[in-house]
């Protein structure tokens, strides 16, 4: 900004649009100071730069409003887990699928695994049908965001809420 601007040539544009063209940086000083603004660059990538005559102090409280504005805007989606086993009760899924509704009733994406632990590795269609079964439950309010094969020794199932 001012005379920090290390630019010889740059386009000028004053706060209200208008279009002063291509001019040195002296004048651009000059004529910002005429009117009791500061010269400050918008675009320094650009060919040839452009920079803007406004108020700097109201040109910082804007970007501060606006990222203020964006951030509330933003919705934060956390992942949560649940973890199973191929030889699960039928209580205990039960139990696991309440807090996966409950998961996706708070808008969480859900990360669902099935663990394969010694002997269960020779067993996996078990596992992938208890995982069918999870979809099949909660049909109506998530979708299947990504479904992937034995990796290692567990499956993963990637679970988001219905839009």
């Amino acid at each position: 900004m001012n005379e920090r601007i290390y630019f010889p040539e740059m386009r000028v544009v004053t706060g209200e649009g208008e279009m002063l063209g291509i001019i040195s940086k002296e004048d651009a000083l000059k004529e910002a100071k005429g009117r009791g603004l500061d010269l400050v660059i918008i675009a320094d990538k650009a060919i040839p730069p452009v920079a803007k005559i406004i108020d700097y102090g109201k040109y910082i409280y804007e970007q501060e409003k606006q990222k203020k504005k964006n951030k509330k805007k933003q919705k934060n989606v956390s992942l949560k887990e649940i973890q199973l086993k191929p030889n699960i009760d039928v209580h205990d899924l039960e139990v696991k699928m309440k807090n996966l509704r409950k998961f996706i009733d708070n808008k969480d994406k859900v990360k669902v695994v099935m663990r394969f632990f010694g002997r269960q590795r020779l067993h996996t269609e078990k596992g992938r049908e208890i995982l069918e079964k999870v979809v099949k439950m909660n049909e109506d309010i998530c979708d299947v965001e990504e479904r992937s094969p034995l990796s290692g020794n567990s499956m993963l199932l990637m679970l988001v809420p219905k839009k």
